[in-house]
């Protein structure tokens, strides 16, 4: 099984980084290594909530805080890098959400066509989004 590793930025996500994190964690028992997380000044809870998710899964959760706003870009640079050595790596934002069995269907995927990993390789997947009014 192939390690991965997501990487998330976020700002102003306190209403929907814990649906994002739920989402990877619900899958960790299929290769997860490490969610890194880079909050770009959060004005919101996005920083407290990160820093319960950090406690409850210290091994797992790697979250930085930037000191000023950055934008975008710059914040996307950041969480990069800071994202360690891993096998595979998703880059989604604090809005995001993974399908159940993302992972399971990646590993799945990567066995049954015998990914060479001494090639470099991507990967792109559809991500599924949820909605207020349920699963979309």
């Amino acid at each position: 099984m192939r390690s991965i590793t997501i990487i998330i930025v976020s700002y102003n996500q306190e209403d929907v980084i814990s649906r994002c994190l739920d989402s990877i964690l619900v899958q960790k028992d299929f290769g997860l290594k490490h969610i890194v997380v880079s909050d770009d000044c959060s004005q919101d809870r996005t920083w407290e909530i990160l820093n319960s998710y950090a406690d409850k899964y210290p091994d797992m959760m790697v979250i930085h805080r930037n000191e000023v706003n950055l934008g975008i870009y710059p914040n996307c640079d950041k969480a990069l890098s800071l994202r360690g050595e891993a096998d595979l790596y998703c880059l989604l934002a604090g809005d995001d959400a993974l399908c159940e069995g993302w992972f399971e269907q990646i590993q799945r995927f990567i066995e049954d066509q015998h990914v060479d990993f001494d090639l470099p390789i991507g990967i792109y997947s559809v991500l599924c989004l949820y909605t207020s009014l349920g699963k979309k």
